[in-house]
């Protein structure tokens, strides 16, 4: 029960942490996406795509972005930071669920304190279940 009352007692501060990471890399992103942008502009002034139809066009500044070094370092700018924003949301949804786990931990033993503390043996009572059902999500 003591483990259970530590981490209950840390669990909000990294929880906290792990948000405010979550948002520097949403943050994080933004700004990546924005400079691909900027280096797209600039790659595409400097070598404007030729073509008849906007299909062309289109096709023509996909090759120009892909051959050009700085444009293939911001997509890996970007790759990393989304990597970053998925990392940050699991890692948030973990700590999220480590505390829904122990929420229940602490309602069972405490019903479980309760019953003997009645004197009533655990075994002629199906609360326990019941309770255990409705952590789970079933009615």
């Amino acid at each position: 029960m003591q483990r259970i009352q530590e981490r209950l007692a840390r669990l909000p501060s990294e929880m906290r942490v792990a948000r405010a990471d979550e948002y520097e890399a949403k943050k994080a992103l933004g700004m990546a996406n924005n400079a691909l942008m900027l280096v797209r502009g600039a790659v595409l002034d400097t070598s404007p795509p030729e073509g008849k139809s906007i299909a062309e066009r289109d096709a023509a500044a996909v090759l120009i972005l892909e051959a050009d070094p700085q444009w293939r370092r911001s997509q890996e700018i970007v790759a990393r930071a989304e990597d970053d924003l998925v990392a940050g949301k699991l890692y948030v949804r973990a700590l999220e669920d480590e505390l829904s786990c122990l929420r229940s931990q602490v309602r069972l033993i405490t019903a479980m304190m309760v019953l003997m503390a009645t004197g009533t043996p655990l075994e002629d009572v199906p609360v326990a279940d019941l309770m255990l059902d409705r952590e789970l999500g079933t009615p």
